[in-house]
């Protein structure tokens, strides 16, 4: 009769390998999701911006985009959706100062072109300078949305 040959406990030593690589993939596994929430929070907010440009820009090229009240008006919508502004702005950080209008009147560079029908112009609402700041992960990780822009047709009678 042979003598009976000891061998490892199997089963033992694969539980412990899969423990060391659960704890080795949980990191990767959590972070994935964390950091596609975290960029369909950025583009969410880079929508709301687009959005915001086009009701501030369509606001001021329907009247006369050279009056500083009716500017500031196309600011605050921007900033809150809304003529009275007040609240909650649309995007976490978003400021009346990060809002830029360029139109004839406040920069020479835009020009006045003549037309049959009267002068026409352009009027530029620009929205730069929003950092997106995380939610979940570190603060660190943010990072500043790109401007967003939209130049319209302004009439000038």
């Amino acid at each position: 009769m042979r003598p009976r040959v000891r061998r490892p406990d199997r089963v033992g030593a694969a539980r412990g390998v899969a423990a060391l690589e659960l704890a080795l993939l949980l990191p990767v596994l959590v972070m994935l999701p964390v950091a596609a929430w975290e960029w369909g929070r950025a583009l969410e907010h880079h929508e709301r911006l687009a959005h915001a440009v086009r009701a501030a820009a369509r606001h001021l090229a329907t009247g006369d985009a050279a009056d500083p009240a009716r500017q500031e008006e196309a600011r605050r919508l921007a900033v809150y959706g809304r003529l009275a502004g007040g609240g909650t702005p649309l995007v976490p950080g978003l400021n009346t100062a990060m809002v830029q209008i360029r139109e004839p009147g406040s920069d020479p560079s835009v020009r006045l072109v003549s037309t049959g029908e009267g002068a026409v112009s352009l009027v530029t609402v620009t929205i730069a300078g929003l950092r997106h700041e995380p939610m979940l992960l570190p603060a660190n990780l943010g990072f500043t949305l790109r401007p967003v822009s939209l130049t319209l047709v302004w009439r000038i009678s």
